[in-house]
């Protein structure tokens, strides 16, 4: 289980440390964002495609490039968790609420994984209306 930093100044910290590439004022409310890997599958092969991710609110978007964000995952009510798919380190999985497809992504660090890892979880606590006491057990 990962654990959140408590105090307001370690969470903005945590969002804005150097790390992150973050841009509070020019991404409104954006928690976090940067270049991750999601896998693509069709019905030959799986491939580990580039993308720019943007987590805003209880939402994931992502795309070809920070100005071409045109896809998004719901994130409240989601199962998040560690995954080692295709042999590849640093891999988390997102499987959204209600949904059989999981999402697979990978970052290029522990310290990456980790910290989108926390900031999902961070936004699916903030998010979940009804309990938030399982909102960030990630399994």
């Amino acid at each position: 289980m990962l654990t959140l930093p408590r105090s307001k100044a370690k969470i903005d910290r945590f969002f804005t440390g150097k790390k992150s590439t973050t841009n509070m004022e020019e991404s409104g409310n954006s928690h976090k964002e940067g270049w991750l890997y999601k896998r693509h599958s069709n019905f030959v092969a799986h491939k580990w495609k580039k993308l720019w991710f943007r987590l805003k609110d209880t939402k994931l978007y992502y795309g070809e490039s920070e100005q071409d964000l045109i896809k998004s995952l719901e994130l409240e009510g989601c199962e998040l968790a560690e995954s080692s798919i295709d042999k590849k380190e640093f891999c988390f999985c997102i499987k959204p609420h209600k949904s059989k497809r999981i999402y697979y992504i990978h970052a290029c660090n522990r310290d990456d994984q980790n910290e989108w890892m926390q900031a999902i979880c961070f936004a699916k606590a903030t998010g979940n209306t009804t309990d938030q006491s399982q909102a960030c057990i990630i399994q």
